[in-house]
């Protein structure tokens, strides 16, 4: 019976620290609408690309955004965002939306990825 207790004690406390490690950082707004990154979500990878016989640091990151109106949640979006040779930074969302970080449109995206800390 002991045992049944602790046990359940224990389950119970994984699954409220899991929760409550899990949340969600306002990032920035764009169009009428906010944007929210999901931190538990946040992955980045680092490894070389070869152009043209020449090997290039790439760094990307990936990170699940929502996409807030009026109180609403309208999305879940995926954004990946990738930078080669340590230069200007190009984002994806969805894998169909793309941008770089060369106007002022972008800067809500770049506030994104500076909210996921691995900039």
């Amino acid at each position: 019976m002991q045992t049944k207790f602790f046990a359940v004690l224990f389950f119970s406390l994984m699954m409220i620290f899991s929760s409550a490690s899990a949340k969600d950082i306002y990032a920035s707004s764009n169009d009428g609408c906010d944007y929210y990154v999901m931190t538990e979500t946040v992955d980045k990878r680092e490894f070389t690309t070869n152009v043209s016989g020449k090997n290039y640091p790439v760094t990307e990151v990936t990170v699940n955004v929502k996409k807030i109106r009026a109180g609403e949640l309208v999305a879940i979006q995926h954004w990946k965002f990738t930078s080669i040779n340590y230069r200007t930074w190009q984002y994806s969302i969805d894998d169909t939306e793309r941008g770089s970080f060369s106007s002022l449109k972008s800067m809500y995206a770049q506030k994104i990825l500076e909210t996921t800390g691995m900039w």
